[in-house]
């Protein structure tokens, strides 16, 4: 991804919505962090309250992490360390934009095939 791009959808105080999306991995993927990199030009898009919920292969839900960014800091780290196959990341609200801005995700991780 170059630096000119970023995923955005609306603030869920804006579209009186929940704001998520979801990820499938494809496959049971041991997830060791979660790297999130917000967007420097628009600060206040950042996502303030938010959740992953982690799911299994059967879409059980393993467990769900809570965060928040009380400041504009330019990025957030969580450790996972789970075998997961889907990743629901939902935003609640932010610091005060009309959208909800995310330059990067990185997840550290292997495919558990990998693992020997």
């Amino acid at each position: 991804m170059d630096d000119s791009s970023y995923y955005f959808c609306s603030n869920s105080d804006y579209n009186k919505s929940k704001t998520y999306f979801k990820l499938d991995f494809c496959c049971d993927f041991f997830l060791e962090e979660i790297k999130i990199i917000y967007h420097n030009d628009y600060e206040d898009c950042i996502p303030k309250d938010c959740s992953i919920q982690i799911y299994d292969n059967n879409m059980n839900m393993i467990r769900q992490i809570n965060f928040e960014n009380s400041k504009k800091d330019p990025k957030t780290k969580i450790e996972i360390k789970e075998i997961t196959r889907y990743l629901l990341f939902e935003f609640k609200n932010n610091l005060g934009g009309d959208y909800i801005i995310i330059k990067k995700l990185k997840f550290e991780g292997k495919i558990l095939s990998d693992i020997d």
